[in-house]
């Protein structure tokens, strides 16, 4: 097997998790468990970890939980965002729900870790330097507590750091209401692309098909959808270009000869198989989010679905995680990773114990223990 990005994950003080330790990830991964015990928040966590605490991640995080307003944003083609919203939309009013109980005091953090890498996120000083240079003035910090009385003014960011060395940050209260320019997630950031429990937007899609329209992929993903639909002959996507996004897109599908039909027709099921497999062609050697993956898939076709993602993750070094609330989901996933003894399938439970929540894994075998006893494990 392909060396996996996650090895196992030990998460402190971030969202619902005081200290959550999974000491063993597979390449197929499925999270379960009650409301609130912090599915998604996993996912999340995963996400700032890949993109190595990158400041438009985090953002993206906090306005999928309406946590900050965040749909006001407009950006212009220097790739700069600004904000015209209320103040509710800086993040010193928003950053205090990523840490656990949310609330946070300068000098907390929270960490996403595994046996390579370690990843902090924290609330720090900083200042300006008096240097004055062709960019303005430098930025300094994060300031040690004891400096604190050396400096007239100092300012609150979110503060990056990767294997102890300071990586990057970003402001609490956004100037002018502009957010920083976009940045790059770094030369060690690993690709990872989220499917939200609403599936992918339009654009997204889109965009993706861009990057695998008339390729081997295109084929890959027609015949995968042949799972759902098994007289689908060809998808298309008409109306979107990169060069000119403001032009709302549609996806087209045929049925054997007939003529096309827009692909929300043909129903849910098809379009979240579609967008899962558009994902998987465009995570090539990264990870895979899909949040509460049976939404939209009718139980008879959730373990076609899988077999689909257990052989393309194999074939393209992906490493899935996905979510469910489903125990015909858990008993596909079950039968699915029976079949592949190549590639190691886990099942991660997490519950709420009085200590806080803990992950209980389950690899293929104890899968199929816990399954045929219908041990609890959601």
């Amino acid at each position: 097997m392909s060396e996996l990005h996650l090895d196992s994950l030990e998460i402190k003080n971030f969202r619902c998790f005081e200290h959550l330790t999974i000491e063993k990830l597979g390449r197929v991964n499925l999270i379960v468990g009650k409301n609130s015990v912090g599915k998604t928040a996993l996912l999340e966590a995963i996400r700032i970890f890949a993109s190595r605490g990158n400041p438009i991640t985090i953002l993206d995080i906090l306005g999928y939980r309406n946590e900050i307003d965040y749909s006001t944003l407009l950006m212009d083609n220097t790739r700069q965002v600004d904000l015209f919203s209320s103040s509710e939309a800086d993040m010193d009013s928003a950053i205090k729900y990523m840490f656990n109980g949310r609330h946070y005091e300068f000098g907390d953090t929270f960490s996403i870790n595994t046996t390579k890498t370690r990843l902090s996120l924290g609330i720090a000083l900083y200042t300006y330097s008096d240097d004055q240079s062709e960019l303005g003035k430098r930025l300094v910090g994060p300031i040690r507590l004891e400096d604190y009385d050396k400096y007239e003014e100092l300012k609150p960011r979110i503060s990056i750091t990767i294997n102890g060395e300071h990586r990057n940050s970003m402001p609490l209260i956004f100037e002018n209401r502009r957010i920083p320019p976009r940045r790059n997630d770094g030369e060690d950031a690993i690709i990872c692309q989220f499917i939200p429990v609403s599936g992918l937007d339009i654009r997204t899609i889109a965009s993706f098909w861009e990057r695998v329209s008339l390729t081997s992929s295109e084929k890959d993903i027609v015949e995968n959808l042949h799972k759902v639909v098994p007289n689908l002959s060809g998808i298309n996507i008409v109306g979107y270009s990169e060069r000119s996004p403001s032009r709302s897109p549609f996806i087209i599908a045929r049925i054997n000869e007939q003529a096309p039909v827009p692909l929300r027709s043909l129903g849910d099921g098809l379009y979240r198989a579609f967008g899962i497999s558009l994902a998987l062609a465009s995570s090539n050697g990264g990870l895979l989010l899909i949040d509460e993956f049976e939404t939209g898939l009718h139980h008879s076709v959730q373990a076609d679905t899988l077999r689909v993602i257990f052989q393309t993750a194999k074939r393209m070094n992906v490493q899935v995680f996905a979510t469910t609330h489903s125990w015909d989901c858990i008993e596909a996933f079950q039968e699915v990773s029976a079949e592949d003894q190549n590639e190691e399938a886990m099942l991660i439970s997490l519950q709420q114990r009085k200590a806080g929540i803990t992950a209980v894994s389950f690899d293929e075998r104890e899968l199929k223990i816990a399954t045929r006893g219908h041990i609890e494990v959601r």
